[in-house]
C-alpha cells in the first residue's frame, strides 16, 4: 500500500493501544493514525514519524544576529525604497505563533490568529483541561492502563507549545517586517496524564482536515468572505509528507492515498493559485522526494542552502528533486522560540539569549528556508502588486543562480532576492516560467506513478 506520511513538529514516542476516535474518522494506534470512513473501513494511515523540524545548532553555524541573512538578499535595497511588506497579507500555516514572543523580541504582534485544529473539532469537545497553563479541549480519551489516560486534546487558544510556528514567523518578519501577518495553528496533542494527574507525555501532530480548513478558509482572511481586501496574498507551509510504496517496490498503488492528499492540498490551493502564493518546505530527509505541498504544481517549493564566507552550498539535510522551485539560506538562522517551548528545550546554543518569554537559537531546514521566499515575494508583491502565478513568474526572473547554471533540481531557478538588488558575482535566470496544471482527475494517478518510478529508481 501507499502511505501518507506527515512530518510531525513534535513526536516523543506512541501508545501501542488503539483510541477509537468518536465520529471523526479516524483511528490511533500502535501504528499512528488511520482515517475511517463509516463502519471503520481505513482508507489511509497517518504514520508518527519521529522528527523534529530543526536541527540541533552548531556553534559555527551561522551569526548570533536576528536577520544577518537580509543582506544576503539584498533587503536593505528595498528598504532604501521604502518596501517593507506593507499591506501584503501573510498567512503561516504552522503550530501556532506566541505573540509574547514576537512582541518582546521584534516589537509586534501576529494580526490575526485562526486556531483551525480547533474550527475543525470544536463540536466533538467533551470536556476541558489544562495542563502547564493551557486550557484545552479534548474530542477523545482512552484508559491505556490501570494508571494512565490519553486526551485526544486541541487548545482553546492558539498558543505554540512547538516553537516552530513562531520561529517561521519571525523569519518572515525578518525580511518583510510591516506584513500582515496571520497565523493557523493546525496541530493537535495527545496528552498522556497519570491517575496522580501529572503528564506522562505529550505528542503534537499535524492534522491533515485543519491544514485543509486553513487552505480553504483562512486564505480568505478574518472575515472569511472571497474576494475582499483582508485575502491573503502569500502562505507558507513549513511542513510537509511524501508518499512512499510499503512494505516493497511491487506494492499496489493505492490511489486512496493520492485522492486524501488531493483533498488536503491540491483542492483549495488549485481554486487560489491564481491569486494566492503558495510557498513550502522542500523537506529535510537528505534524499530527492521532494514532499507534499512543495510538490504540488501550484505550490513553491524551496529548498536549503548554506551561506558561509561569500560562498552558497547546498545543505546536507535539504531534500531535492522534482517540485523544488526555488533555495535559500536554511543554515544558522538566530531566531526568537518560546521559553518553554519543545524547541527551546531542546537545542543548547551557545551564543542563545534569554529573555522573560523568548528564548534565541539558530535554527537549520527548509522550515526557514521557505518563509524567507515568501518574505521575499511579500516584497514583491508591494512593489509590483502582482498577484499568484504572476508573482512566482517575477521571483524566477529575479532569483540569484548560486549552483548550477539554470533551472537545476538543488535549487531551482536560483535564490529570490529583494526588489532593486543587483547581487554581485551571480547571474540571474531571466527565462519565461511556463506553468500548466495537471488535470485534476489525472493528478493522483499521476502522483501514485510518480513515485512508485522513484522508488524503483533508488
Amino acid at each position: 500500500m501507499l502511505t501518507f506520511f506527515l512530518i510531525l513538529l513534535l513526536s516523543f514516542s506512541a501508545s501501542a493501544e488503539v483510541i477509537q476516535l468518536k465520529d471523526i474518522g479516524w483511528i490511533y494506534g500502535p501504528n499512528g493514525l488511520t482515517a475511517i470512513r463509516g463502519g471503520g473501513n481505513p482508507i489511509r494511515e497517518l504514520l508518527l514519524d519521529n522528527y523534529v523540524a530543526s536541527h540541533v545548532a552548531q556553534s559555527s553555524s551561522g551569526s548570533c544576529k536576528y536577520g544577518w541573512w537580509s543582506e544576503v538578499l539584498g533587503v536593505s535595497y528595498a528598504r532604501d525604497h521604502g518596501l517593507d511588506g506593507t499591506g501584503v497579507k501573510v498567512l503561516v500555516i504552522d503550530s501556532g505563533v506566541d505573540d509574547n514572543v514576537l512582541q518582546e523580541a521584534l516589537g509586534r504582534k501576529i494580526d490575526y490568529h485562526f486556531n483551525a485544529a480547533y474550527e475543525v473539532y470544536k463540536d466533538l469537545c467533551l470536556g476541558n483541561l489544562t495542563i502547564n497553563g493551557i486550557e484545552y479541549c479534548y474530542i477523545d480519551k482512552y484508559k491505556l492502563d490501570s494508571w494512565r489516560t490519553e486526551y485526544v486534546a486541541i487548545p482553546l487558544s492558539p498558543v505554540d507549545e512547538i516553537g516552530h510556528g513562531t520561529a517561521v514567523a519571525a523569519t518572515v518578519l525578518s525580511v518583510a517586517p510591516n506584513v500582515t501577518l496571520y497565523s493557523a495553528k493546525v496541530n493537535i496533542d495527545l496528552i498522556d496524564i497519570d491517575d496522580r494527574g501529572n503528564v506522562y507525555i505529550i505528542q503534537s501532530l499535524l492534522d491533515p482536515l485543519a491544514i485543509h480548513w486553513a487552505l480553504a478558509k483562512a486564505v480568505y482572511g478574518p472575515d472569511g468572505v472571497p474576494n475582499t481586501n483582508d485575502d491573503v496574498d502569500v502562505v507558507n507551509m513549513s511542513l510537509g509528507g511524501v508518499i512512499y510504496p510499503l512494505p516493497s517496490y511491487l506494492s499496489v498503488i493505492n490511489l486512496g492515498d493520492e485522492l486524501l492528499a488531493w483533498y488536503i492540498f491540491k483542492q483549495p490551493i488549485s481554486e487560489n493559485s491564481n491569486r494566492v502564493l503558495f510557498v513550502a518546505s522542500a523537506g529535510n530527509s537528505g534524499d530527492r522526494v521532494v514532499s507534499i505541498p512543495a510538490i504540488v504544481e501550484e505550490v513553491v517549493g524551496v529548498s536549503a542552502l548554506e551561506y558561509y564566507n561569500g560562498e552558497w552550498k547546498l545543505a546536507s539535510f535539504s531534500t531535492t528533486g522534482l517540485g523544488v522551485d526555488f533555495a535559500s539560506l536554511g543554515s544558522g538562522l538566530y531566531l526568537p522560540v518560546p521559553k518553554d517551548s519543545l524547541i527551546a528545550r531542546l537545542i543548547t546554543d551557545g551564543c542563545g539569549t534569554e529573555g522573560n518569554y523568548t528564548k534565541w537559537v539558530r535554527l537549520d531546514g527548509t522550515s526557514f528556508s521557505s518563509p524567507l521566499v515568501a518574505g521575499i515575494a511579500a516584497l514583491w508583491k508591494q512593489y509590483t502588486n502582482a498577484e499568484g502565478n504572476e508573482l512566482f513568474k517575477i521571483l524566477a526572473n529575479h532569483a540569484m543562480d548560486v549552483l548550477s547554471s539554470g533551472k537545476d533540481l538543488e535549487s531551482g531557478y536560483g535564490v529570490p532576492i529583494a526588489p532593486f538588488y543587483e547581487p554581485p558575482n551571480s547571474s540571474q535566470v531571466s527565462s519565461s516560467v511556463p506553468s500548466t496544471p495537471l488535470a485534476v482527475f489525472l493528478y493522483p494517478l499521476l502522483r501514485s506513478i510518480r513515485n512508485y518510478m522513484i522508488r524503483k529508481i533508488r
